[in-house]
């Protein structure tokens, strides 16, 4: 029988924290492939998707995918094939949904409130978490299976950070309004390094308790 080892999120409100964190831009892109589909009024804010759906279809799909596969990883802990073939599909939802957000950053226009800084951070996002998938599975293929769940847990911080952003971006527009183009950047690459600390937290625990991947 293959052995089982929790991984370092696999409490259950923990699990619960990541997949809701998680799930609420999922929540805004299916909402937004809603109003494609002429389910609801158009605003200016979806207009832009309008003429060429099919990126912002693909990332939402990639996105609720490895949500989806992060969450059966994270707590159902290490069971030998099972575990393997969840690897395999979330490391393909992974770059599915890291294509796909370039291609959206490609050929839709920046929205009002976007800009340079709101690029950059959304383009060191992409590579993030293109770079945390490579190192992973480099490191699973070498047989280090400390470093695989390192860059693993990595990854899914990565992918989490959308929803990160929402959570900071809410107090502060109702504190001091929306933030304008530079700040919605700011916020956004605030989110990314909240939830890196917090993968490297999960991290040092797993090497702390001797948790093996």
């Amino acid at each position: 029988m293959p052995a089982t080892t929790r991984l370092p999120f696999s409490l259950p409100w923990r699990a619960a924290a990541l997949v809701a964190v998680s799930g609420v831009p999922i929540f805004a892109g299916l909402r937004r492939l809603f109003i494609l589909s002429g389910g609801a009024e158009m605003t200016a804010e979806h207009a832009r998707f309008f003429a060429v759906p099919v990126p912002a279809i693909v990332h939402v799909a990639g996105a609720l995918a490895f949500v989806t596969l992060g969450a059966l990883q994270v707590t159902g802990g290490v069971r030998g094939d099972a575990h393997r073939r969840r690897g395999r599909g979330l490391v393909a939802a992974g770059w599915v949904t890291v294509l796909s957000g370039l291609w959206m950053l490609a050929v839709y226009p920046a929205p009002p409130d976007g800009g340079v800084a709101l690029t950059a951070s959304r383009l060191t996002l992409a590579a993030l978490l293109a770079l945390s998938l490579t190192l992973g599975i480099r490191a699973i293929r070498r047989g280090d299976r400390s470093g695989h769940r390192a860059w693993m847990i990595r990854a899914y911080a990565a992918m989490a950070t959308p929803g990160t952003q929402l959570l900071l971006y809410l107090p502060l527009a109702a504190a001091a309004g929306a933030p304008g183009a530079v700040g919605h950047g700011t916020v956004l690459a605030a989110a990314l390094a909240l939830n890196l600390a917090a993968a490297e937290a999960a991290i040092r625990r797993s090497r702390v308790t001797g948790l093996a991947g």
